[in-house]
Formats: C-alpha cells, structure tokens, sequence
C-alpha cells in the first residue's frame, strides 16, 4: 500500500482496519508517519473516478473527514483490493 494524506508526500506502508478506524502506518526516509481515521469521523469513502485521484498512477479509495480531510489510498494489488477495502469501510462506518 501507499497512501497520501491531502497534498503531502506519497507515503509506503501499511493499512490496518480494527474495530474503531482506519490505521495507516509508513515511513519516509526513516521517519515514521501514522494515521487514525476512526470510522465516526468518515465524511465520505469511494473509489477515485478523475486523475488527480490517483496516487502514483494508481486506482486509489478516497477516504474524506468529516473535517473534509483527505486521504488517498493505492493498493499494489489493484482495483480488487480497493473494491474490497470501501465495501469494509463501509459498512464498519454503517456501525460506528
């Protein structure tokens, strides 16, 4: 995975989903970057449609705050994997 929170830098890592958010964690050049979106403060969660919603020429899922935040998130697996991923969110939002 590599995920970008708005305009910053492209960061590799991982994604994590357990009962309370969204973790993402990486690191750049050997400082290391996490991230916890809990499911409650979600806005919006889809599948990029335009280009400037890819992340390193990648299909990614935009993840959007309440706060109108952003985060986008590719998976090296593929458009399978983000398909999967924003049914997840999903529904653990419909819960939260």
């Amino acid at each position: 995975m590599v995920w970008q929170k708005g305009d910053g830098p492209v960061v590799p890592g991982q994604l994590r989903l357990d009962g309370d958010g969204i973790l993402l964690f990486g690191s750049i050049a050997g400082r290391p970057e996490k991230h916890v979106l809990p499911y409650r403060s979600l806005g919006a969660v889809r599948l990029g449609h335009t280009p400037d919603e890819r992340l390193t020429g990648r299909p990614s899922l935009l993840v959007e705050l309440r706060t109108l935040e952003r985060f986008l998130i590719a998976a090296i697996g593929g458009f399978g994997v983000l398909t999967e991923l924003a049914e997840q969110i999903t529904a653990a939002m419909a819960l939260a």
